[in-house]
């Protein structure tokens, strides 16, 4: 589930991790890292 809410941020923000982790309410970092743990 988590990794559904991510991509989508990730789409609507033009592929864009800052945007997309502030849209999601964490960390930038916290984002990477947990995108890294679904997509090695």
């Amino acid at each position: 589930m988590e990794i559904y809410y991510m991509t989508q941020a990730l789409k609507k923000c033009g592929n864009n991790y800052s945007k997309a982790s502030e849209m999601l309410g964490i960390t930038r970092f916290s984002f990477k890292r947990r995108m890294e743990k679904y997509f090695q």
